[in-house]
């Protein structure tokens, strides 16, 4: 968050964005060059304010976790690994 406050968003979707959040992918480049048009487009106080958002909400784990009813998690394949949670299957 520092790095958008003094001006390097760019920097921050070139090294960041791209390696932790795009999976490997023939449209990547692609992918890539939106993202950063979206961001730059929308400029810093947009990114820093999503990314409080992220950091302040709640974690609904425990509240899935303990809910009884049917419910479909869906995620990509590059997804899964990543959220460092545990997925239940049951039938």
């Amino acid at each position: 968050m520092m790095a958008a406050r003094q001006g390097r968003l760019a920097e921050i979707m070139r090294d960041e964005m791209k390696t932790n959040y795009l999976a490997a992918s023939p449209r990547h480049g692609g992918l890539l060059d939106l993202y950063m048009d979206m961001a730059l487009s929308l400029g810093p106080h947009v990114f820093l304010r999503q990314s409080r958002a992220l950091m302040d909400r709640r974690d609904q784990s425990d509240t899935l976790a303990n809910a009884r009813l049917p419910a479909l998690i869906y995620c990509g394949r590059d997804d899964c690994g990543r959220v460092g949670a545990t997925m239940r299957f049951a039938t």
